[in-house]
């Protein structure tokens, strides 16, 4: 009978068999000594599981119902992590072998996603790409001929030579590998971008990263970090259709990001072996300096802002930077600036409804802030209507009084502040006229 104990194969029966040799002769990974390390060497790693025909790694949680597996496949995992961290220098192979059964075409393709999914799984620890290429062998280099498991007439001595065929080895490649000092590759004839460098008009750079984990190893934050190293440079992006949404949603809020194009993914692949092509982000600086938008109203909250070329939507709501005289509610001519920019934007509209709610601070008693801040309200509202026209039912005024404060800090907090200066700048954050818009249905 063939029994396996990790990476040890004891043949106690069926002594004609072949015996394991070229299993056996393979090193531990965990117990390789430095001058084994050549190229050429095949080293032996802790068993890692996948699923019936499946190339995800099988792991083992005590919620999981894989709590039993007898090893972990992160953890076997990881001792190829640690192996290669502590010899930086070596460029490996990882290499995957199916058991004799099932067709060729699909050994070679389940082996091949099986040996992609562990380099792509140490590149996502921060492996780089370079040093970890990766080969589906299928059922080419059986340990134990195949021939001679069909001639076994005991089910599990077979299944025992089956899984002594299935392995993942580790075959070193290169022991010469020097760490580039980029952090960026450089496109198409540009420069590379060092960890120290800050960008400069013109950069075209790529980031790469493995296809099949995109949402977890691109570094979004070091990127934008990265991109704002030049105070004054507008960026386009060209990324493929299969960029993550978090990533999406991370370029996206960056405010000097003037175009961002999702491509084909196909435009956007690097060769990586001649079995796999890696996606990358392509970043094009631009060549002239960026100019900022024209802020025209702040959001409210976390409401968006809005400057010139943005069309007003549903759920905007916003902030008027205007003022009043003490106790005054008549519209002064820098306001009547602000408002005409305002009725610009409604008059681009087909039909809406806005509330213009004004706000005081807490100073003043219940009834003063109220009559107030409904006197302004309306102001605002009569000139709107007076300008451009507007139907009569399109804008509602809302005096708010003391309700509905920007600032968390409570008035008697705010009473307790030592300087005038921290006090006036909360009253003045809280009192403010805004807008909310609700388009037609």
């Amino acid at each position: 009978m063939l029994t396996w104990r990790g990476n040890i194969c004891v043949l106690l029966v069926l002594a004609s068999m072949k015996p394991c040799q070229a299993q056996q002769a393979l090193p531990d990974i965990r117990y390789v000594q430095t001058q084994q390390l050549k190229v050429g060497t095949k080293m032996a790693i802790p068993e890692i599981w996948f699923g019936v025909s499946r190339y995800s790694m099988m792991v083992r949680t005590e919620s999981s119902d894989l709590k039993q597996l007898p090893h972990n496949a992160i953890d076997s995992l990881k001792v190829v992590y640690r192996f290669l961290k502590f010899y930086p220098r070596l460029k490996v192979e990882i290499g995957v072998h199916t058991d004799c059964r099932g067709s060729d075409k699909y050994s070679v393709r389940l082996s091949g996603r099986r040996a992609q999914t562990l380099a792509d799984s140490l590149v996502s620890w921060g492996i780089r790409r370079e040093r970890v290429k990766f080969k589906g062998y299928e059922k080419s280099e059986p340990i134990i001929p195949c021939d001679d498991i069909s001639k076994m007439s005991d089910v599990k001595d077979q299944e025992a030579a089956h899984h002594v065929n299935r392995r993942i080895e580790l075959k070193i490649l290169g022991t010469d590998y020097l760490t580039p000092s980029y952090l960026y590759e450089g496109y198409n004839g540009h420069r590379a971008i060092n960890e120290g460098d800050d960008l400069t008009f013109g950069d075209q750079f790529k980031v790469v990263f493995p296809s099949i984990y995109d949402r977890k190893t691109i570094e979004w934050e070091g990127l934008l970090n990265k991109m704002e190293t030049c105070a004054t440079c507008a960026y386009e992006i060209v990324c493929p259709e299969s960029i993550s949404e978090k990533g999406d949603w991370k370029l996206r809020q960056f405010r000097r990001l003037v175009y961002l194009e999702k491509m084909n993914t196909e435009k956007c692949r690097v060769s990586v072996s001649p079995d796999i092509e890696d996606s990358f982000l392509l970043v094009k600086v631009s060549n002239e300096p960026y100019t900022e938008p024209f802020l025209m109203f702040k959001g409210q909250r976390d409401s968006r802002s809005i400057f010139k070329d943005d069309t007003l939507k549903t759920g905007d709501e916003f902030i008027l930077a205007i003022e009043y005289d003490y106790d005054k509610a008549d519209i002064r001519p820098r306001s009547k600036i602000i408002l005409t920019w305002l009725g610009e934007k409604l008059t681009a509209l087909d039909t809406f409804k806005i509330i213009i709610e004004s706000h005081t601070d807490c100073r003043g008693n219940d009834y003063y802030n109220n009559r107030l801040s409904h006197r302004r309200a309306q102001s605002v509202t009569e000139y709107l209507l007076d300008q451009f026209d507007f139907p009569d039912n399109s804008i509602l005024p809302k005096g708010m009084g003391e309700e509905d404060p920007l600032s968390e800090t409570s008035c008697e907090e705010i009473n307790r502040l030592p300087s005038v200066e921290e006090r006036e700048k909360i009253h003045q954050m809280n009192r403010r006229t805004v807008v909310k818009v609700k388009l037609a249905e």
